[in-house]
């Protein structure tokens, strides 16, 4: 009996994982130098202003082609993309490629300037560019990166409660399983799961009509589903470890 509940024990305790989406903060980072700028441009010389000016919006450029970077690597590594998703995801890295275009001339226009006014400007351009520009396009692919996201950690939870039914149904003849809670907590998993399908499913073609606030719903509906379903997963669990002691 021992054996047999360590054994469901493996498959109901594995681990998992659902991944959060990550992207540097540029926005709080360029408010921060803003700010401290602001405050030390009142007691700096000229050309000390202008060295700092320059280093400071810089720095916020390597940050910005950093984020650029690492979304596109994102986009790149989502697979079994097919259809109009694949070529959202072409479009997508297409207008990052312009962004880090647009980052790399704001450079070559900062290394070779040297007036102060200038610079100030083109921190102002900088600054403009992505709030009418960049700042609506880091929604869609971040939308569109926690849709497929949230389809991997669907697939996850897939595995894991087929394993679960797979090894149930093995012992499913035993009293001691028979008279567990075990296949009505298995029950309420799939239904969990079962809700988090239609969810992604509905997330998935939202995102083809660029619609942000109801994405972000759905996606969030989701993974509370999502964790929903683990939620049985580890009362299953908690039963198995007190019926393991017995």
């Amino acid at each position: 009996m021992k054996k047999i509940v360590f054994i469901l024990m493996i498959f109901v305790l594995g681990p998992f994982v659902v991944r959060g989406q990550t992207t540097i903060n540029i926005k709080t980072a360029l408010q921060g130098i803003v700010d401290n700028l602001e405050q030390l441009s009142r007691r700096l010389t000229g050309n000390e202003e202008l060295k700092i000016r320059k280093a400071s919006l810089k720095n916020v450029i390597d940050l910005a082609l950093a984020e650029s970077n690492d979304l596109k690597n994102k986009l790149i590594k989502i697979a079994y993309l097919e259809g109009d998703y694949l070529d959202l995801r072409d479009t997508l890295l297409k207008e990052l490629g312009n962004h880090s275009s647009y980052y790399d001339s704001i450079s070559m226009a900062l290394e070779k300037e040297n007036s102060l006014s200038k610079i100030k400007n083109i921190s102002t351009q900088l600054k403009d560019w992505r709030r009418i520009v960049y700042h609506p396009t880091l929604e869609k692919i971040v939308n569109f990166l926690l849709v497929f996201e949230g389809r991997d950690a669907l697939q996850l939870a897939e595995t894991r409660f087929n394993n679960i039914s797979n090894d149930l149904k093995k012992v499913n003849n035993l009293e001691v399983i028979k008279n567990s809670p075990l296949n009505n907590l298995l029950a309420k998993a799939e239904e969990s799961l079962n809700e988090a399908r239609e969810l992604q499913k509905a997330s998935a073609l939202i995102i083809l009509k660029s619609d942000e606030n109801d994405t972000q719903k759905l996606i969030e509906e989701e993974l509370d589903k999502i964790k929903e379903t683990y939620s049985y997963f580890l009362e299953m669990s908690d039963w198995l470890k007190k019926a393991s002691k017995k």
